[in-house]
């Protein structure tokens, strides 16, 4: 029986004494990985059995899991959590620090019954055991279990394994899986590239600027690749509204395949990917463009993009952390105590602005209040509001510049610090809560008509530096807020 298990998370092993909680727990993790209430009556009385230390010892239990939960550990609770009120606790501690939490029941009886009452005869027996003391039945906590089975499944686990012989738990492989967003691992350099909505000749032209090239590969078709061995990081929203929204679709996809590109989930992907997974799809407005060129093409194919979308979507992690935590990329921004984090508010926060919106309720006044209020060590990198610069704002950077809007399409070259861009060929899209700041239009309508953006080449290139990204907000480029969102 394989368990999965998410890197950082908080395991509740349940079940009654005499099960092998213990042991279990003792063969598939880290000594320091598990807090367990014998454990913790020995480091408190040096007497792992003496009851009367139960009381000092869960209050540590607590305070241990908290801390470790802090530090983003995987932390394993061996003990018989079967009351409602100790697992409510237990998942609401969790909750505070954006961690899952995975059950693992020992539903085994019959071994309580056969060992569980050995401790309760030697109870008496015990150094410094006090008269009066007693040990919960084992029959109660039987009971308990039997009641906490049907309930399991609603109480906000992230998984629950249950062990119903003895064979399963003792044959079970623990597999502690990384999480999506952990990609510490990669290092770059990158380029970041904002919102794209369709605008795939943009994309191709920015692309060319920045070195890659286009080549066919034998799983994916044609693709783009750095001949230094670059990596395009697409910080969301590839759908919807431009003229080429299936294009750019594949250009991402097959660079993420062919592992030259990495991308994160927009709110207008989890749109898309919502409204084919609804039993009674109902288009948003938003989407129409992207269900119009699926409707557009072969009737025999449709179900296939659609499943092939759906399939890509899905993946999309709600954000990543790069170069070993120093660069983050989120679509629309995250704070620093949720980077690293997997839960609901989590992805709220890094696909709306706003970690407590409900889908596609994006208030104006509160999505960019993190900005402001960001100290933390990694860059975050992010779009989702259109600014007219990218800018840097206490280690933030905004590059949704707006390109389906008559904008530009913004790259951030990483580490070097460097945004590059091309300008949108034209507004294929207006706002629909209002439009940009009208600076931005004012911009827009001083552009040459005769851009020929096709033809820049990196030599022709618009380029800006933004120097060291360590510098504090003081004395950052601008430390005044991106323009108001609309």
């Amino acid at each position: 029986m394989l368990l999965g298990i998410p890197e950082i998370a908080l395991v509740l092993l349940i079940g009654p004494r005499g099960v092998g909680k213990s042991k279990f727990a003792a063969r598939h993790f880290e000594p320091g990985q598990v807090i367990s209430l014998p454990q913790l009556r020995k480091l408190i009385c040096d007497q792992p059995d003496l009851l009367e230390a139960t009381n000092d010892a869960s209050e540590l239990q607590a305070m241990l899991a908290e801390m470790r939960l802090a530090w983003g550990r995987l932390t394993v609770v061996d003990s018989t959590n079967l009351r409602l009120r100790t697992r409510q606790n237990l998942l609401a501690l969790a909750r505070k620090f954006h961690i899952p939490v995975v059950a693992i029941v020992f539903d085994l009886p019959d071994e309580a019954k056969a060992n569980g009452n050995r401790f309760t005869a030697l109870v008496p027996a015990l150094p410094g055991f006090q008269d009066g003391l007693t040990v919960e039945p084992l029959e109660d906590q039987l009971v308990a279990l039997r009641e906490a089975l049907p309930r399991l499944g609603q109480e906000g686990f992230h998984r629950v394994y249950f062990f119903s012989s003895t064979g399963e738990r003792d044959q079970a492989v623990i597999q502690v899986q990384q999480l999506a967003c952990n990609r510490k691992d990669a290092l770059g350099p990158f380029d970041l590239i904002g919102d794209i909505h369709g605008c795939c000749d943009e994309l191709e032209s920015l692309l060319a600027n920045l070195g890659y090239v286009p080549k066919n590969s034998p799983h994916t078709g044609k693709t783009w690749s750095h001949p230094e061995g670059r990596m395009a990081v697409f910080v969301g929203d590839m759908l919807d509204r431009g003229p080429r929204i299936l294009d750019t679709y594949r250009l991402v996809r097959s660079m993420v395949l062919a592992g030259t590109g990495l991308a994160v989930q927009g709110n207008h992907e989890l749109k898309v990917y919502r409204h084919f997974k609804a039993a009674k799809p109902e288009p948003r407005p938003s989407i129409l463009q992207t269900l119009r060129e699926i409707e557009e093409q072969a009737a025999e194919v449709q179900q296939e993009i659609i499943r092939e979308i759906v399939e890509f979507i899905e993946h999309l992690p709600h954000h990543l952390v790069l170069d070993n935590g120093r660069l983050v990329a989120a679509h629309a921004g995250l704070r620093e105590d949720l980077q690293g984090r997997d839960s609901a508010l989590v992805r709220n926060q890094a696909l709306f602005g706003d970690p407590n919106a409900r889908f596609d309720d994006e208030p104006d006044a509160a999505r960019l209040e993190w900005v402001q209020q960001y100290r933390g060590k990694a860059l975050v990198v992010y779009g989702h509001t259109p600014v007219l610069e990218s800018i840097l704002v206490n280690r933030t950077i905004n590059i949704d510049t707006g390109c389906v809007f008559g904008g530009r399409l913004t790259a951030l070259r990483y580490p070097e610090l460097e945004v590059r861009w091309v300008e949108s060929k034209k507004a294929y899209a207006s706002q629909r809560r209002g439009g940009f700041d009208p600076a931005f239009q004012e911009r827009l309508a001083r552009r040459p008509h005769d851009v020929n953006y096709q033809n820049q080449t990196p030599d022709h290139s618009q380029t800006a530096n933004l120097g060291d990204c360590s510098k504090t907000s003081s004395q950052a480029i601008d430390t005044t807020p991106p323009s108001t969102p609309s």
